[in-house]
């Protein structure tokens, strides 16, 4: 048992030295998502076709789900946009940044539709939010093996603590963001 407990030790304690690893590419990821949600507002027509397409669909789809289906949905949609971008990130090193900028762009948009409801944003930002700035910094950051020697083995290992931050830590705030937002989600289209 205390081999076990050492064990789990040893992989929170590697956990933790990942992400300090990771913080200038996910200040980065943030710095990016900033810029775009400048340019939705202050460019607002380029992210409207984006923002009103999107909208519709999802809310379509999403508004015949239970609120169970619900926040199995936003867990499953969420999950596989941090891992997809994780994934693609370490392929083509520009994915999360385009992610970020894209992403920052229809809120920035939403924000300028309508100043005075930014805070219901909130409840996204609590935990959706950091986990995906983690994951797009880790794609950032896996993408970069390119320029560090010995490269595959530079590649393998950060592929490696990338996924463990993944299943550790970034799906474990996604169930939390998807609860959250699932019965807010919920709640507010079976008000209309």
């Amino acid at each position: 048992m205390y081999d076990e407990k050492q064990r789990l030790q040893v992989h929170f304690t590697n956990l933790g030295k990942s992400l300090s690893a990771v913080k200038t590419h996910i200040a980065a990821v943030i710095l990016v998502f900033v810029l775009g949600m400048v340019a939705g507002i202050v460019s607002p027509t380029r992210a409207e076709e984006m923002v009103v397409a999107a909208f519709a669909e999802l809310v379509g789809k999403l508004g015949e789900l239970s609120t169970l289906e619900l926040m199995l949905a936003i867990f499953l949609r969420n999950a596989a946009a941090v891992g997809l971008t994780l994934l693609l990130g370490t392929l083509f090193m520009i994915f999360p940044l385009i992610a970020a900028y894209v992403n920052g762009m229809l809120v920035g948009y939403v924000v300028f539709l309508s100043p005075g409801d930014i805070w219901k944003l909130v409840p996204h930002g609590i935990f959706e939010l950091p986990a995906v700035f983690i994951g797009w910094g880790l794609g950032l950051w896996c993408g970069l093996w390119i320029f560090h020697a010995p490269r595959w083995q530079t590649l393998k290992d950060r592929f490696r603590r990338a996924g463990l931050i993944y299943v550790l830590f970034l799906l474990p705030l996604l169930v939390v963001a998807a609860i959250i937002e699932g019965g807010l989600a919920s709640l507010l289209l079976r008000a209309r």
